[in-house]
């Protein structure tokens, strides 16, 4: 579905504002391609890495350096992004770069049709380092995290959205169940967590009469998963992967 660049920024700019004295802003997407013709959502369960990084310390410093208006217009540039993140995650003396997120970018490049573009999304827009950081916010600042992924499905009208990793299915059958009636699919996992790694379809939905499709598959971290060793999901099997998954989605593009 094609939007509107300038709307999609403005919708960004209110989306994105922090939600109070010292808080990091909302972070809904991170746009990789042209955002006008995104048509995929790769979804994580929220963000990781608080920009501006809480902390009395560095935050100001941060909100200086990245002001609302330039936060949103790098969301929109991923080059630009990574710049800032980086700059975010050497601050809290963290790795610049995760396994996961060399994965994803290798996911992206391995796209045949990049006139095809993907946004990295978040079942909840507001950044945490764990899931128990996220639910120890204030309930609204979390509802509004979950509502802002409900309010970016309506205006992009993705064709298809990934639950990526175990966390994300189990939080996106919940999702999907509460917003849309989709039955709970958490017991489609064993479909997912297989040896050779793969896309399993799980839903179909309507927004505003379009069709998007909902899949799953195995989180792009080398870490052990549920026992499986890391020679299980090898660069060779993930690019298998990166391979049948890209022909799946692009057979009805």
């Amino acid at each position: 579905m094609k939007v509107n660049r300038e709307i999609v920024r403005l919708q960004l700019v209110r989306w994105c504002t922090a939600p109070g004295d010292g808080k990091s802003y909302f972070r809904p997407l991170v746009c990789r391609g042209n955002v006008e013709n995104v048509d995929i959502f790769l979804v994580h369960a929220h963000p990781v890495t608080p920009i501006p990084p809480t902390g009395p310390e560095i935050y100001e410093r941060f909100r200086e350096k990245y002001p609302l208006e330039d936060y949103v217009n790098r969301l929109l540039d991923y080059n630009a992004y990574l710049e800032m993140h980086r700059d975010a995650r050497q601050a809290l003396g963290k790795d610049l770069v995760t396994v996961a997120q060399q994965r994803m970018d290798a996911f992206v490049d391995a796209n045949p049709r990049p006139q095809i573009a993907a946004a990295q999304t978040f079942l909840n827009a507001y950044p945490a380092k764990d899931m128990a950081a996220l639910k120890s916010e204030d309930r609204k600042i979390v509802e509004r995290g979950y509502d802002l992924f409900f309010e970016l499905l309506q205006l992009f009208r993705p064709a298809w959205v990934l639950l990526l990793g175990k966390p994300v299915f189990d939080e996106g059958a919940k999702y999907f169940n509460t917003r849309f009636g989709v039955p709970d699919f958490r017991k489609h996992w064993k479909d997912v967590d297989i040896k050779e790694p793969r896309l399993v379809p799980l839903a179909t939905v309507k927004l505003h009469g379009t069709k998007c499709h909902i899949l799953a598959g195995r989180s792009f971290d080398k870490r052990p998963i549920q026992g499986i060793p890391d020679s299980d999901y090898s660069d060779e099997r993930f690019r298998t992967f990166c391979r049948t998954a890209w022909e799946i989605i692009l057979a009805d593009a």
